[in-house]
């Protein structure tokens, strides 16, 4: 038979649909139209080359609406479903699933049900999204942005998400203290190495229940002389901000100097002094009284913070009348050392002030007292 000849069958016992096998050119199967004057066809034909034989087994029974078949890699062929028939599904063998586009455009790279607009989903290795720039001839600054257009009267907002769970995608289980929630570091290139320059991290404080989830952020630099960045900042989940030390036990805790043009003190406003008054607590150095009875003023109680000393200032001023009193007294088991042993005598003039300094360390039971400042 000639590579030109042809073999015409149809209309036999178990054709359905006319067959015309063909050998001129390259080898084809045609499936010619079932109607009309049955010159048109539908053909199947092999590549020029093939580097080996092979044979593709159709599955055994129809697929459903909107799948189309797939090869296994091992010659058979099966219905795999799309989504609907406007997703599309790539791959290479290894992952099975490398880009998969569902019906309303959510892309999912390692899984065929991205929930997202952009869905990574890896279960052995690192799962890294990366954008660089190649070109070193030009000013280039790669980026990612978040864009959002705010509707009036709306409360959207761009957001960037970091999670850290324990457990299982289907069974996670509670954070735990001491767990990184988030890293996210500026690095460069120290001529041999990649290294760190700065970072900001989040750090559970405790273990996370349903009715409380405590975080502490931190700050990291790298110091002249290093090549790791190392922890330099520290807000507590308290609220206390920490410079130099990881444990703020203060609003702001600083583990060396500070210099400042100038600063400022919180000052109480005048409070009466009846027949006794206790100094409330130690959230401000500085308090004004007014004598407006002879009185015994009690002095705060002051244990913690640890390492510490705490400054009081107190301005105590005479009533109308004039000439009050005062006797003094430590909070519990707490005593006074005067300057030379002795409690300053306040001025008794009516409407005169008198300034007393004292001051205590947090691991002693001991004010240490004088007066710095009496208007006659």
């Amino acid at each position: 038979m000639s590579r030109t000849s042809e073999i015409r069958i149809s209309k036999m016992r178990y054709f359905l649909v006319p067959l015309l096998v063909s050998f001129s050119a390259h080898a084809q199967i045609r499936l010619v139209e079932t109607g009309g004057a049955q010159t048109n066809y539908v053909g199947l034909q092999a590549p020029a080359a093939v580097t080996g034989n092979f044979t593709l087994s159709l599955p055994s029974a129809d697929g459903s609406a909107n799948q189309c078949l797939a090869t296994n890699g091992a010659g058979a062929l099966q219905w795999r479903s799309t989504g609907s028939s406007n997703s599309l599904d790539a791959s290479d063998g290894s992952p099975t699933n490398a880009v998969y586009v569902d019906a309303v455009g959510n892309v999912g790279i390692g899984t065929t049900v991205p929930v997202v607009n952009l869905d990574v989903v890896k279960t052995d290795q690192n799962t890294v999204l990366r954008v660089v720039n190649l070109d070193s001839t030009a000013a280039r600054t790669p980026g990612i942005q978040v864009v959002n257009f705010l509707a009036t009267g709306t409360g959207g907002f761009p957001t960037f998400t970091m999670a850290n769970y324990r457990g299982t995608s289907a069974t996670p289980t509670a954070t735990q203290s001491g767990d990184l929630l988030g890293y996210m570091s500026a690095n460069g290139y120290t001529g041999s190495a990649p290294a760190s320059g700065t970072a900001i991290a989040s750090v559970a404080s405790a273990v996370w229940t349903g009715a409380s989830a405590p975080a502490d952020f931190l700050f990291y630099t790298t110091t002249s002389g290093q090549t790791a960045a190392t922890e330099k900042m520290r807000i507590m989940q308290s609220g206390n901000v920490g410079i130099g030390t990881s444990t703020p036990q203060t609003a702001l805790d600083v583990n060396g100097g500070v210099a400042a043009n100038s600063s400022y003190e919180g000052i109480s406003a005048y409070v009466n002094t009846n027949a006794a008054y206790v100094i409330p607590d130690t959230t401000m150095n500085i308090r004004r009284l007014t004598l407006n009875n002879s009185a015994t003023i009690t002095l705060p109680a002051f244990t913690s913070p640890t390492s510490k000393i705490f400054a009081l200032t107190l301005f105590l001023k005479q009533d109308a009348t004039g000439s009050r009193t005062i006797t003094w007294a430590g909070n519990g088991s707490d005593t006074i050392k005067w300057d030379n042993n002795v409690a300053p005598t306040i001025s008794p003039t009516n409407g005169k002030i008198t300034i007393i300094q004292l001051m205590k360390p947090s691991d002693e039971t001991v004010w240490y007292g004088s007066m710095t400042w009496k208007e006659n």
